[in-house]
């Protein structure tokens, strides 16, 4: 019987050594294992800037090619002036290609800021161009303003076609009201002719009255 008891004991402390040796083990693992994950998340977010900024690499030979919109306006204009005025407006085209280049040009309709169709449209001194590599054109554009409501913006845009896109130039015009204008005083006749009528006298008197 002792001798049962015995075997029982030594049974019993031999599996709780195992299960010691057991949980040491899975605990030192987890910690290396944790420890592990730790370092790798560390380099991962150290080089997540680099990731970020791989496809912004100019040098980059299996990038997608980099999308670029044309402008809405190859230039814009915008000109002050007063109701009642005749305006001249210039600007040029030029061919930046390296061929010789034939453009149509022409302007749509102006319009005030509220939609309405200005009292007199623009018009331009030429409609088309054909330029060689380089060469620029002077076009004029002119709008008569004696129907034009002072206080209000007129837009519209001067098209450039070469053959099936419009490209445009863009017009703001600002009718402004009347300020700092210069003013005339003139003098009076009798003044004139009594004190100015020759380079002999400083001063003239007055002729006196002939009575009938």
């Amino acid at each position: 019987m002792e001798s049962t008891k015995n075997s029982f004991e030594g049974l019993f402390s031999l599996a709780s050594d195992l299960s010691r040796s057991t949980f040491n083990f899975i605990m030192d693992f987890n910690e290396k294992s944790l420890n592990a994950i730790k370092g790798t998340s560390n380099e991962i977010i150290e080089e997540f800037p680099n990731l970020l900024n791989f496809h912004r690499n100019d040098d980059c030979s299996c990038c997608p090619p980099k999308h670029e919109c044309p402008p809405q306006c190859l230039a814009a204009i915008t000109r002050n002036a007063y109701k009642g005025e005749r305006i001249v407006v210039p600007f040029k085209i030029k061919n930046v290609q390296k061929v010789n280049k034939h453009y149509r040009v022409g302007v749509r309709t102006l319009k005030d800021d509220t939609g309405n169709t200005a009292p007199s449209q623009p018009a331009l001194n030429r409609s088309e161009v054909t330029l060689q590599p380089g060469e620029s054109e002077m076009i004029f554009v002119s709008i008569d303003l004696v129907k034009f409501e002072t206080g209000h913006t007129y837009n519209t845009n001067i098209v450039i076609r070469e053959k099936d896109i419009n490209q445009n130039v863009c017009l703001h015009l600002n009718v402004l009201p009347y300020s700092n204008i210069p003013e005339s005083k003139p003098w009076s006749e009798k003044r004139l002719t009594t004190h100015f009528q020759g380079w002999q006298s400083h001063f003239y008197c007055d002729s006196p009255i002939k009575k009938g």
